[in-house]
């Protein structure tokens, strides 16, 4: 739920309190670079029903 979120644009602080993360939560932080460091040009798998 928290990388769909941020892949739509939503603000890490808003995704934290949805999900019950601490702001600054390294868990938290992890998920958003997952969305970060893919554009979705460069993510053959997005997209495609996984």
């Amino acid at each position: 739920m928290a990388t769909e979120a941020r892949r739509a644009g939503k603000d890490p602080k808003a995704i934290a309190q949805i999900t019950g993360h601490k702001p600054n939560s390294s868990v938290l932080h992890a998920y958003m670079q997952i969305v970060d460091q893919w554009d979705e040009k460069d993510n053959a798998l997005i997209g495609i029903g996984l």
